[in-house]
């Protein structure tokens, strides 16, 4: 029986980057682009990657960050309903990213969420430093996941786990039940079991075969 749905978030919940397009504000949308676009072609070789993409938010104020999140349409289309049909049948639903967590908590807080991880930020007088607060270990998706589903005692086959990239497949190996949506490249190395779905609607669809049977 299905207990928890736990999704990653860029490129999965939204159809971009919302690290990338916060980088606007300062003008660092396309230097986090090419940083990003390095880390899931693996040619990230000292793992810093997302160090290197919060600095490009230095000097942009919560204020002004809400304000932006609240003109823009990131969403892919049907993750309210998604998220409504999993409550609907009492099954908790998680968000687990490296976003920062101003981020997450927004979305997190709109969409009716559970859980959610991200990253910790520095914050000074309202304002992003850039500078992350304490450390981004390694496999930290799968850290996080593992300590949620101990929790709420929840075991492999009572989780379904929903992302795009090779960056998730170490918290994916905690579930039986793996989707990767419309997944970047190189998933095909992935070397879990899992489905590839192209649209919330055809992963509603999958996951209405484990929960209603």
């Amino acid at each position: 029986m299905l207990k928890i749905v736990i999704f990653d978030f860029d490129g999965t919940l939204t159809l971009m980057d919302t690290l990338d397009l916060v980088c606007s504000l300062t003008g660092g949308q396309e230097v986090s682009r090419q940083i990003n676009e390095s880390f899931l072609n693996g040619e990230d070789t000292k793992n810093d990657s997302l160090i290197r993409r919060i600095r490009l938010l230095k000097g942009i104020s919560l204020k002004e960050l809400i304000c932006y999140l609240d003109t823009v349409d990131v969403l892919r289309d049907h993750v309210d309903e998604l998220i409504s049909y999993l409550k609907s049948r009492k099954i908790k639903v998680a968000i687990c990213s490296g976003n920062i967590i101003p981020i997450i908590e927004y979305f997190s807080d709109r969409l009716h969420v559970d859980y959610y991880y991200g990253t910790n930020i520095c914050i000074k007088d309202g304002v992003i430093t850039g500078e992350v607060d304490g450390e981004i270990c390694n496999n930290f998706k799968q850290r996080y996941c593992e300590k949620l589903m101990a929790e709420l005692s929840i075991k492999r086959d009572e989780v379904a786990i929903v992302g795009d990239s090779l960056s998730d497949v170490n918290m994916m190996e905690l579930s039986d039940f793996c989707y990767f949506i419309q997944p970047k490249n190189r998933v095909e190395y992935a070397g879990i079991k899992s489905t590839i779905v192209q649209s919330i609607c055809s992963l509603k669809e999958r996951l209405e075969l484990i929960i209603e049977n």
